[in-house]
């Protein structure tokens, strides 16, 4: 056992006795699903969003039940079907979202969110693009040997910065800090990973591209500005404006999915 740690125990490359295919492999033989049929690029983001609402004002959508909570929806977008699947907050049960849908045929992922920012600068909404992510939680780590960064998909992220330049939209670009304890985000942890080159926090992007790293599809994402976790924290619920949000996420639906469409 590496260093007496038990997340450290044994290597990436061990062989798993579950597998992701056997289980979607048994939903779609029970459900009779097609699995040929799904599409290979998918649209991701949270509740919170409420993107299904804005997707099902703006597409005919068809439910395709692989999960009770977690049905995929498949639509079209500029002439190329896409699905459409939420996460869930938390690296465990996001990824174990992706790597379901990685088994259903996804091989191309854009999803966005919304985070913390570590500079007051960053106004609240606006748009930040990650480069890297800071691997403060655990799941990353049953995918990629240790260190201290994860990336996402370099195509995927340039496609974004040019959708977003195209339609004049500005951006803050750096690294997102990745934690499993929102609760325990420190003075000190915050300067350190400041100085590694992170500007955002959030709980799910450094364990999400270590699952597309691993599993050698293509993950990208996007995300907007929210409270601020700086000296102090400024929740910035002052600052809260019901329409901006739902216009920017909006945008960055419309945005993201002209990314896929570009694929």
């Amino acid at each position: 056992m590496r260093w007496g740690i038990p997340l450290l125990a044994g290597s990436p490359e061990d062989e798993s006795i579950t597998d992701p295919h056997i289980f979607v492999d048994y939903v779609a033989r029970v459900k009779g699903i097609d699995r040929e049929a799904l599409p290979d690029r998918y649209l991701m983001t949270f509740r919170y969003t409420g993107a299904l609402d804005i997707l099902d004002e703006l597409y005919d959508l068809t439910l395709v039940e692989v999960h009770r909570d977690y049905p995929i929806y498949v639509f079209e977008h500029r002439g190329v079907k896409m699905g459409f699947r939420y996460l869930d907050v938390g690296a465990p049960l996001s990824t174990l979202i992706l790597e379901g849908t990685i088994a259903w045929g996804g091989r191309y992922f854009v999803y966005f969110g919304g985070v913390g920012v570590l500079r007051g600068d960053i106004p609240k909404w606006a748009f930040i693009v990650p480069d890297k992510a800071i691997r403060d939680e655990g799941t990353s780590y049953h995918y990629l040997e240790p260190g201290p960064y994860s990336y996402p998909s370099t195509m995927i992220q340039r496609l974004i910065r040019d959708t977003l330049s195209e339609n004049g939209v500005d951006y803050f670009v750096g690294g997102v800090w990745t934690t499993d304890a929102p609760y325990r985000e420190t003075k000190f942890k915050r300067r350190v990973f400041m100085d590694m080159g992170a500007i955002c926090v959030d709980m799910e992007a450094a364990a999400l591209f270590a699952v597309a790293n691993y599993r050698g599809v293509e993950l990208g994402c996007l995300f907007y500005a929210g409270d601020v976790v700086g000296d102090e924290w400024d929740l910035r619920a002052d600052d809260s404006d019901d329409s901006s949000g739902v216009d920017i996420i909006r945008r960055m639906l419309l945005y993201s999915l002209d990314v896929l469409a570009r694929l």
